[in-house]
């Protein structure tokens, strides 16, 4: 019985410990963290791609390009970013450039 008793507090505890520990989802860090790091791969110098544009990552640019716009949205915010402008300019620039600019990549294991 008093190991009933041990494991009913050490339960009700641990409840009441997660009861305090809830937070909030707070869109407007997420969005400052976001560009945050979305600016730092931009300027990172192994994204530095020819002709001063950046590599638009797979798996960093692209979740990016697909959940900024909308904390915009949630946000109520009047334009893009200041990243989210540079992106766009950076693809924008290498379809302009498409045939002057070196590949993403230069080869196999690149």
């Amino acid at each position: 019985m008093k190991w009933f008793a041990l494991i009913g507090f050490l339960v009700a505890a641990c409840l009441s410990a997660a009861d305090l520990q809830v937070h909030t989802w707070n869109p407007a860090a997420a969005a400052r963290f976001l560009d945050q790091r979305e600016g730092w791969w931009a300027s990172w110098p192994q994204a530095a791609r020819d002709q001063r544009t950046f590599c638009v990552s797979c798996h960093i640019t692209i979740p990016y390009a697909l959940a900024r716009p909308t904390l915009r949205a949630v946000l109520r915010e009047q334009s893009p970013s200041k990243e989210e402008r540079e992106l766009c300019e950076n693809v924008a620039k290498r379809v302009r450039l498409w045939n002057n600019a070196g590949p993403y990549y230069a080869g196999p294991g690149s």
